[in-house]
């Protein structure tokens, strides 16, 4: 299956020599790709991975949520642009479809690049900082590891440097600011 999964996002990187977002040759794309479904064979696989940015105090899109899908032999991509991350009770509307393949491999990459201390978090919350306390945003990130079997696990992380927050994960949250701002342009 995972190897199907491999083969599936290689051909979709496919056609052209390079990637205009970020300029890296698409053979380096293929070759990171690969090299992370390797590296991804013996860990633990998540169906569905969801990642995102909150900020209280903007005017238009101020909470774009995406949510990668990896169930079966293919990767879906879809993101929130509604805001209704504000609204208590509200459920997430991924009506947006992102599934090119250069975004699809920003996602995979915020995937596997997890920090170790969220898969092995035993809680299913936890918020690293106060998140969008200053009006400086926050990150959101969701997983689970079975759609059927797994409750999600849900972190939130302030955008701005707290003693409470580890290097790790003080560094995977500009990480993910940085892959949010490029699914954005």
């Amino acid at each position: 299956m995972k190897q199907l999964l491999g083969i599936f996002l290689l051909s979709l990187i496919g056609c052209s020599s390079e990637n205009t977002q970020t300029n890296i040759p698409r053979t380096k794309l293929k070759n990171d790709l690969a090299e992370n479904l390797v590296k991804q064979k013996d860990s633990i696989r998540f169906d569905q991975f969801i990642f995102g940015k909150f900020c209280g105090e903007c005017s238009g899109i101020c909470a774009p949520i995406y949510k990668l899908s990896t169930i079966g032999n293919a990767s879906t991509l879809w993101v929130d642009l509604t805001n209704d991350y504000f609204r208590k009770g509200s459920n997430l509307k991924y009506s947006t479809n992102a599934s090119s393949a250069d975004n699809i491999s920003i996602a995979y990459n915020l995937m596997w690049n997890l920090p170790k201390e969220f898969v092995e978090y035993t809680s299913t919350d936890s918020t690293y900082g106060c998140p969008d306390c200053t009006d400086g945003c926050g990150i959101y990130i969701e997983f689970r590891r079975s759609l059927i079997e797994s409750k999600p696990k849900r972190f939130l992380i302030d955008l701005h440097r707290h003693e409470g927050i580890s290097s790790e994960i003080y560094k995977y949250g500009q990480t993910v600011n940085t892959a949010i701002n490029k699914l954005r342009n």
